[in-house]
């Protein structure tokens, strides 16, 4: 598919599963999938600026855009933690379980 222009439009569903961010949905270290929501961040402050301009001057796409960008800033900084519940009976080995994930000894 082509622009007005003349020049290729991408595919975002395309990109995401053939290229990099097909990649990192893939991905199971949680440092290396943290490095990219920050480097996914960082991007996204930088489109800020020039659609802060666009917006200013009256742009409506620009304005949308601004708002996507809000919501998926908002949406990584999320903070919630992880509860999980362990259940068992009484010398089960919950304590053995729990110990184990945290590489704890007695």
């Amino acid at each position: 598919m082509a622009s007005s222009t003349g020049q290729p439009i991408a595919d975002p569903d395309s990109d995401i599963e053939n290229g990099a961010l097909g990649k990192l949905l893939l991905e199971d270290s949680p440092g290396i999938v943290e490095r990219g929501v920050e480097c996914g961040l960082q991007l996204l402050t930088q489109l800020k600026l020039p659609l802060e301009h666009a917006d200013s001057h009256g742009d409506e796409s620009a304005s949308r855009w601004l708002g996507l960008i809000q919501a998926l800033v908002e949406q990584a900084d999320q903070k919630t933690p992880v509860v999980i519940g362990l259940l068992g009976n009484t010398g089960a080995g919950k304590s053995s379980v729990i110990n184990a994930i945290l590489d704890e000894e007695r």
